[in-house]
């Protein structure tokens, strides 16, 4: 009897055992972690440095609810959605050159999570500026005394320029900051014979475009007489390569010294390299309106506008040349005026018939002028 109860004991354990199996973790409800996964961008992906980079995140949870989606960029969190859709946007400026995982980590309302990684390039890809230049032409020749302009154009798709340099046989000359980019060479700064001129334009990102054009440097005989820069010249001075340049004609045949009233204008210098003063002084003076020296001061020829009415003894060279300058009345009406003062109420004129010096009121209207320029 007692072996048949040990033996009963036994079988009702082992179906307690097997009953406590059967009730396990089964029994409980089961929720599933949240699945997570990254669209956009692809795998591998390459942004350029001043993309934005879109980030699509799909994120779900069976039996649940998605709390939150997290994006991270090198495990440094970039941002956070709360509510779907999960859709990111990154400036790739914010990322350095080179390769960079994103990472997005969903979390359910139990606080499991999920996440999904993607790996990106992002490259720096600028269009070069251009540069070119326009002006001097190539192969153009410049007499030694000559001023060379230089017009450059220089633009960038990419960026802004910052800088131009311009450089003479590959040493630097001058450099402009902005637009235009308009330089001035003398040609006494270079030597007879052949040179390279080169213009380095310089973007914001320090990326560089150049230009070269050669140009060819001579030193002209010169001959009064003969048409240089403007008009004819008239006179030269020691150096052969300096002097005075008178316009071809007459500016008027019959004009007044001062503007209606005599007054002192200070400019009695007669020398030769004394007329451009003269004449700056008579119009600081006597401002505006038609008289001799600003009928000069206002000329623009030939594409020149450094035009004067010459002083005394400048007036006497055009006389001296006047045959080879030409255009000149050399009749008993062939008076001219020089910018030379003599007093308040008079100016000196030459009589161009025989080479003699009047000093006449200013008011007189029947005398010619002949505009000059210095070179």
């Amino acid at each position: 009897m007692k072996k048949q109860y040990l033996f009963l004991m036994q079988i009702l354990m082992v179906l307690s055992l097997i009953l406590a199996i059967g009730c396990s973790d089964n029994d409980k409800p089961v929720v599933n972690p949240p699945t997570c996964s990254i669209t956009a961008p692809l795998p591998n992906a390459q942004f350029n440095i001043t993309d934005n980079v879109p980030v699509t995140v799909i994120a779900g949870s069976n039996g649940g609810t998605i709390s939150e989606v997290r994006l991270y960029i090198d495990n440094v969190e970039h941002s956070i959605k709360t509510t779907a859709p999960y859709n990111f946007t990154i400036n790739a400026g914010e990322m350095a050159v080179g390769t960079h995982t994103l990472k997005a980590v969903a979390k359910d309302g139990a606080g499991k999570l999920a996440e999904a990684t993607v790996n990106i390039s992002i490259i720096q890809v600028s269009n070069p500026p251009t540069c070119s230049i326009t002006t001097p032409l190539p192969n153009a020749q410049f007499n030694i005394t000559d001023n060379v302009p230089v017009t450059v154009i220089a633009e960038s798709s990419s960026g802004t320029i910052s800088e131009v340099r311009l450089y003479i046989d590959n040493v630097e000359h001058s450099v402009k900051t902005t637009a235009p980019y308009n330089f001035t060479i003398n040609a006494g700064e270079m030597a007879v014979g052949t040179h390279t001129l080169k213009a380095v334009a310089k973007d914001n990102l320090g990326i560089t475009a150049e230009a070269t054009v050669n140009i060819s440097i001579i030193q002209q005989t010169l001959t009064v007489g003969m048409s240089y820069q403007g008009g004819i010249i008239a006179y030269l001075d020691h150096t052969g390569q300096h002097g005075l340049i008178a316009a071809p004609s007459d500016l008027s045949e019959g004009v007044r010294w001062h503007n209606g009233t005599p007054v002192v204008t200070g400019a009695t210098a007669t020398a030769i390299g004394t007329g451009m003063s003269n004449t700056d002084k008579i119009i600081q003076v006597q401002g505006a309106g038609n008289y001799a020296a600003k009928l000069c001061y206002d000329l623009v020829l030939n594409g020149y506008n450094d035009w004067f009415l010459p002083s005394k003894d400048e007036l006497t060279k055009l006389y001296e040349n006047r045959n080879v300058i030409g255009g000149f009345n050399t009749t008993h009406l062939g008076l001219y005026w020089c910018s030379s003062e003599l007093n308040i109420s008079e100016a000196w004129y030459m009589d161009f018939s025989n080479g003699h010096w009047f000093g006449t009121a200013k008011g007189f209207s029947q005398v010619r002028v002949r505009a000059v320029r210095a070179f």
